[in-house]
């Protein structure tokens, strides 16, 4: 695929509108979730997991990783081809920066902030947390900085996902585990989930029911000021790590009022959401917040 093209695809990824998803206030709990994503959009930003670029090209590897990480966001849980995406994107992060490989820090990150946007296709999971594994055993600068921190994810699939090692990957696990050895390295002495930051984001153990993990470990707070409010209102909240992040208001009745589902992977630290009140109906209202960890935040508001 030429330069061209790739600028092409960039065009027309840009004239769309993109939707997302959010979640139906009810009185009593949270309605499933409901999906608005446009399904031309995944169509178009699909065509990215065909696409195989020299590593030299920087420019062209952005560029994929870009739409790949677009797709994902705004088409893991209606397009059944988003699980592709990962490794695509884990390769291309090293050739964003082959020197120090800072490109994987923040390709974790985001992994790890979109790990249950789809909880319905396994392949999905087995992926994305499989590349999430990838970022840790690369170069002997990232096997010292986390020491056989890709072993512990393999061990934590062996024990709870098997389905997610196919015999390739098995015997990887065993060839890295006699090289492990030979270096020195006990591989039955792994590290704990938790000091690679994984430990609470798989608790759950589970693909379908990211739900029931412990809630409010990364969407520390959610507010609203003023409230009572007139013409504007400010949501803010904080997030404890980089998360993926809808908001959306709705009336008393679940009707949507405001937010077109284009939220994505915020960085952790306060972020603040400005709200012009002109075209909201009066009276009670709800902004509900979510992440794609399954945490559900809902704050009432007045508006006169």
């Amino acid at each position: 695929m030429t330069k061209n093209t790739i600028r092409c695809f960039l065009i027309i990824y840009s004239i769309f509108c993109i939707g997302g998803f959010s979640i139906v206030y009810s009185q009593n709990k949270p309605l499933p979730v409901v999906q608005l994503v446009d399904t031309s959009v995944c169509s178009s930003l699909r065509v990215w997991l065909n696409v195989r670029l020299a590593p030299q090209d920087k420019q062209g590897n952005r560029q994929l990783y870009d739409s790949l990480k677009m797709y994902v966001e705004n088409c893991a849980a209606i397009d059944a081809e988003s699980f592709r995406a990962f490794w695509q994107m884990h390769d291309a992060a090293i050739e964003m920066s082959p020197k120090n490989l800072s490109s994987l820090d923040t390709f974790r990150d985001w992994c790890i902030s979109v790990l249950y946007l789809n909880t319905t296709n396994p392949n999905y999971f087995c992926n994305c947390l499989g590349a999430i594994s990838g970022t840790y055993g690369i170069g002997t600068e990232y096997f010292s900085k986390f020491p056989y921190a890709y072993g512990a994810v393999h061990n934590y699939f062996k024990k709870y996902h098997p389905e997610c090692l196919g015999s390739d990957d098995s015997a990887t696990y065993a060839r890295d585990s006699s090289s492990a050895r030979s270096d020195g390295i006990d591989p039955t002495i792994l590290p704990p989930l938790d000091s690679i930051g994984l430990g609470i984001l798989l608790t759950h153990q589970g693909v379908s029911s990211p739900s029931t993990q412990s809630s409010n470990h990364f969407l520390t707070s959610f507010t609203s000021s003023p409230n009572p409010f007139f013409k504007e209102a400010t949501l803010k909240f904080a997030l404890s790590r980089m998360s993926y992040v809808t908001l959306a208001v709705y009336d008393g009745l679940g009707r949507l009022v405001w937010g077109d589902g284009k939220e994505s992977s915020l960085e952790a630290g306060v972020h603040r959401i400005q709200l012009n009140g002109g075209s909201f109906p009066t009276g009670t209202l709800y902004a509900r917040i979510s992440t794609a960890f399954g945490e559900v935040k809902t704050v009432k508001l007045i508006h006169q």
